[in-house]
């Protein structure tokens, strides 16, 4: 990610929810992690793949030529675990089975002590979901001096925290390879990020890649990384993306130049990449293929796209905008069996697919007049406090993408936490999900300024069109399930 673009873009974010946020989150900073398990699709335009390099060949004949095969892991009814950031900047574990809550780490302050303040930072499970990673941020506020550290951890409680790579600057996005050998993490400083690759165990990390902006995706079989650096051809001519053995190499530079978008992203059966390649106009969303050749063009664009595959392969969901957050816009979804392109009306800031592939959480930017106390279970008017009218709520729906039909599951306030990551949606999708393993619940967070707090919520989906069951289930301030 662009370490200008960042600091930018959270002074703009943090409007939405600082404003009478209650103090219980720690310092801010900023932010990506591959599907494992995901069954072998191949996405082939017919004409064999007829390699247009440079040309607009559209998919429309795109097809499924294997792997239509569900994911076995989704019907076999586990319920997994969820991670929380709590209030006091603990990592923690819930089990949503039974709703008891166990520490990871309980050292945090998110008031200073001695002059240090310590707090974790975006958990992420590992594909087995048998461990955790995560960052650890001092601040010496005495110095004044920053120290951000990649910690890796069981999923257990109170577990021997390993320190794997440690820095004095900004770590805002940390993710696995997909056989969880390897982690990654994202360092920036005002003018430049970098893309360390370090071993699980810790040792010496490699530089995959380096630019003013910086997202990767892992190949399924973590033999290969893409990465978008240094932005769009529109912006910066220098602007590049690259592929290539993250385990022992630097990327190779493609011939493809980038257009408007910010994470790229292999198909689950990493045999397809999808990209926005610039033209004269806004841009294309092509696949190319496993080198970095194109295939075809899936999509003209307006002004950009963020995008993700449905776990499947069998789907690619879409916005047609620069930025959600601040130009929110219709989700476009592809069934690339049929080609059939589905709008999905509203004004969309951010979507998690569902690990079942057959619905997407999405996020809208909210100017209601109440939003849900989920102490009480009530609405309460945004008047009361007076202070709450100045905070743009965020509505959450779950959205069935085949029948279109939405299930409105709250209008939350966004924490500090959740506000960070939202803006980069797309790359963060790709280590994390809301989602339970089994496609029935999500977790998500909101502040609760009646109460001075902020909640994890755990939404039960309804068999039917009835509405969700929502239950608090702890303190915090980000939420994510395990991916099994």
């Amino acid at each position: 990610m662009d370490g200008i673009q960042i600091a930018a873009g959270v002074v703009l974010l943090l409007n939405l929810a600082a404003c009478s946020r209650p103090s219980v989150e720690g310092p801010t900073l900023l932010p990506t992690r591959a599907v494992s398990g995901a069954p072998q699709v191949m996405i082939t335009p017919a004409a064999e793949l007829t390699r247009a390099n440079n040309s607009s060949q559209h998919c429309d004949s795109t097809v499924l030529s294997s792997g239509t095969s569900a994911n076995t892991d989704l019907s076999t009814g586990k319920t997994g675990q969820v991670v929380y950031v709590n209030r006091d900047g603990n990592i923690a574990l819930l089990d949503p089975t039974s709703n008891a809550s166990s520490l990871v780490t309980t050292d945090a302050s998110v008031r200073p002590v001695g002059g240090i303040q310590r707090t974790y930072k975006y958990p992420t499970f590992s594909n087995d979901a048998r461990a955790l990673l995560f960052v650890s941020l001092e601040v010496d506020q005495d110095a004044p001096a920053m120290t951000s550290t990649v910690i890796v951890a069981e999923a257990v409680e109170r577990p021997r925290l390993s320190s794997v790579y440690s820095t004095d600057e900004n770590i805002p996005y940390v993710d696995w390879s997909p056989d969880d050998s390897l982690v990654a993490a994202l360092t920036i400083n005002p003018t430049r990020g970098e893309v360390q690759v370090i071993p699980r165990t810790g040792g010496v990390s490699r530089v995959f890649g380096a630019g003013a902006s910086a997202y990767w995706n892992w190949r399924r079989d973590s033999k290969a990384m893409v990465a978008h650096l240094d932005g769009s051809m529109s912006n910066n001519p220098g602007s590049y993306l690259s592929l290539g053995d993250a385990r022992a190499n630097t990327g190779d530079r493609l011939a493809l130049m980038p257009g408007n978008f910010q994470s790229p992203q292999f198909s689950p059966d990493g045999k397809t990449i999808l990209v926005v390649k610039s033209n004269a106009a806004a841009g294309q969303l092509i696949l190319a293929d496993a080198t970095g050749s194109q295939l075809c063009e899936l999509a003209s664009l307006q002004s950009g796209a963020f995008f993700a595959w449905s776990p499947d392969g069998r789907k690619i969901a879409y916005m047609d905008t620069t930025s959600p957050m601040f130009a929110a816009a219709p989700i476009e979804v592809i069934d690339l069996p049929t080609g059939k392109t589905t709008e999905l009306t509203g004004e969309f800031a951010a979507f998690f697919w569902s690990p079942d592939s057959t619905m997407l959480a999405a996020y809208s930017i909210d100017q209601g007049d109440h939003f849900l106390d989920f102490d009480s279970g009530k609405a309460v008017s945004r008047a009361t406090p007076s202070e709450v009218g100045k905070i743009a709520l965020l509505h959450l729906d779950v959205i069935d993408v085949a029948s279109t039909f939405r299930t409105t599951i709250a209008d939350t306030i966004p924490t500090r936490d959740f506000v960070q990551l939202l803006g980069f949606f797309d790359q963060y999708s790709r280590a994390l999900t809301p989602w339970s393993p089994d496609s029935t619940r999500l977790a998500f967070s909101s502040m609760a300024p009646l109460r001075a707090t902020s909640d994890i919520v755990v939404a039960t989906l309804p068999t039917g069109r009835a509405p969700a069951t929502l239950a608090r289930v702890a303190d915090g301030t980000l939420a994510f399930w395990s991916p099994r």
